[in-house]
C-alpha cells in the first residue's frame, strides 16, 4: 500500500505530494507584477529586447547554489527584501 494514495479512490494525497524545490519561485515567475522587474534585470539597455549577451551577463552572477529560477525570484524581489531589512537596521 502506498502510504501517499487516498485509500478510497487510489489518487495522491495533494498535501504528502513531494514539491519541487523550485515551487515557490513560481509566485514571483508566473502571471505577477514581478515580470517586468525580471526582464528589467535582464535588459540592462533597456531595448526591449534581450540579448544572449545580456543574459549571459545576468547568469554569470548568479550564486553557484542558486537555480535559474531562484536567481530570476531574487532578482524580481530579493532585493526589494534585502532593502527592506537594512531599512530596519
Amino acid at each position: 500500500m502506498n502510504p501517499h494514495s487516498n485509500a478510497t479512490d487510489g489518487t495522491e494525497s495533494p498535501e504528502r505530494q513531494p514539491t519541487h524545490p523550485d515551487a515557490w519561485t513560481l509566485e514571483f515567475l508566473v502571471g505577477s507584477e514581478y515580470i517586468p522587474l525580471i526582464t528589467a534585470a535582464f535588459d540592462q539597455d533597456k531595448s526591449g529586447f534581450v540579448r544572449i549577451t545580456e543574459a549571459n551577463a545576468l547568469t554569470r552572477l548568479m550564486p553557484p547554489n542558486f537555480t535559474l529560477a531562484q536567481w530570476c525570484a531574487f532578482e524580481a524581489c530579493g532585493t526589494h527584501f534585502d532593502n527592506d531589512g537594512h531599512q530596519r537596521s
